[in-house]
């Protein structure tokens, strides 16, 4: 496979930095990644060059505060000042539209963690912005944890400047999904089993940061609108998700969270293919077991 890499003007007013790899073989659709929070685009390269082999053009941005776009414009856990959240799912649609004009193929969309919930808000404002959705290392929060953490998040923006660092707010959402591995040498052992990529994560400058009071405040703010019943109406029937979780991702609530996921969207005719893996945690993609899992994701997008 070959990378090419832009940028294009971010509703944040910043630019958007992307990577796009493109097949030696001639491409038969295009496949959109939208990365979690405090990591970014490079960390998909492996699996976008398995799905090069297959024919996928694979695309992916590093987010406002997140990768080459956050160092290119000096911040980084941070997407805007207001309104964070709706500017990120604008420039994500932006991305997916200029994916479409440039390749004038179909285009499927993988989230990951974070990700994945903009993938969700995606699906309930522009379903058709995809021929099929899957999304990785996702959850369910219950209304106290989204009203709560909506709420400290405000509170926090009463004391501190909207750009700094929300160490007490990582504390509650990081610290606490590492618990169960806490006897484990890495405070990022929850998102993979493979030490060698908790090593890199924890190495690379662009993974594992403290996000500002802002950043949480857009994040609770998209994780209120994903679980909302009056928004979740708006989905249309039948729409194609795989949902693809490790059994000892905290992400999914070891997998409780993702089936509450699952039959949220089959009360609003949402019938979607679920994995959960056994001994895998919340990357996925990146786990020991990841060539299944890879595979798992090929075989869907191609049935679909």
């Amino acid at each position: 496979m070959t990378e090419h890499q832009g940028r294009f003007p971010s509703a944040t007013g910043q630019h958007v930095f992307y990577r796009v790899w493109m097949p030696e073989s001639e491409p038969k659709a295009v496949l959109q990644i939208i990365h979690g929070m405090a990591e970014h685009s490079a960390r998909y390269a492996s699996f976008a060059e398995y799905m090069c082999k297959h024919g996928f053009i694979v695309a992916a941005n590093d987010h406002p505060g997140h990768g080459v776009t956050g160092s290119e414009a000096g911040k980084t856990g941070y997407f805007d000042e207001k309104n964070g959240w709706n500017k990120v799912c604008q420039d994500l649609k932006r991305f997916n539209e200029q994916l479409r004009e440039t390749h004038k193929l179909p285009v499927f969309i993988l989230g990951h963690s974070m990700g994945s919930f903009f993938a969700r808000c995606l699906m309930i404002r522009y379903p058709k912005m995809a021929k099929a959705w899957v999304l990785s290392g996702t959850g369910n929060f219950t209304l106290a944890e989204r009203v709560g953490g909506f709420a400290l998040a405000n509170l926090s923006l009463f004391f501190k400047d909207p750009e700094q660092k929300a160490g007490f707010l990582h504390k509650l959402s990081f610290g606490a999904y590492n618990k169960k591995f806490k006897d484990e040498d890495s405070e990022f052992a929850w998102i993979c089993s493979d030490k060698s990529v908790v090593g890199a994560y924890t190495k690379d400058p662009w993974c594992g940061f403290v996000a500002s009071g802002a950043f949480y405040r857009d994040l609770l703010y998209g994780i209120n609108i994903i679980h909302k019943t009056k928004e979740l109406r708006k989905l249309p029937p039948k729409l194609p998700v795989l949902l693809i979780s490790g059994k000892d991702d905290p992400v999914g609530n070891y997998g409780i969270g993702v089936k509450k996921v699952k039959r949220r969207f089959e009360k609003f005719g949402i019938y979607p293919d679920l994995m959960i893996y056994p001994d895998l945690r919340h990357e996925v993609l990146n786990e020991k077991g990841k060539a299944l899992v890879w595979r798992d994701v090929l075989d869907f997008l191609e049935r679909n």
